[in-house]
């Protein structure tokens, strides 16, 4: 009975441990995801800062010509 309970208790833990493999697996590509998709909103954020700045520029050299 005990030799069974063993194999039982070894059994499900083997069952957690791959699950857990495949939760961690899965995390990892989530978070690879994210951060490819954090740096491509950084890249467009950056962009629309220069913009902003060019458009203040501009609007700056527009008002001193007046």
């Amino acid at each position: 009975t005990q030799g069974a309970a063993i194999v039982w208790t070894v059994s499900m833990m083997m069952a957690d441990i791959e699950s857990n493999r495949k939760d961690i697996t899965e995390t990892q590509i989530r978070v690879g995801r994210l951060e490819t998709s954090v740096q491509n909103q950084a890249v467009s954020m950056a962009r629309i800062d220069e913009n902003i700045k060019a458009i203040r520029t501009a609007v700056e050299k527009m008002s001193d010509r007046k």
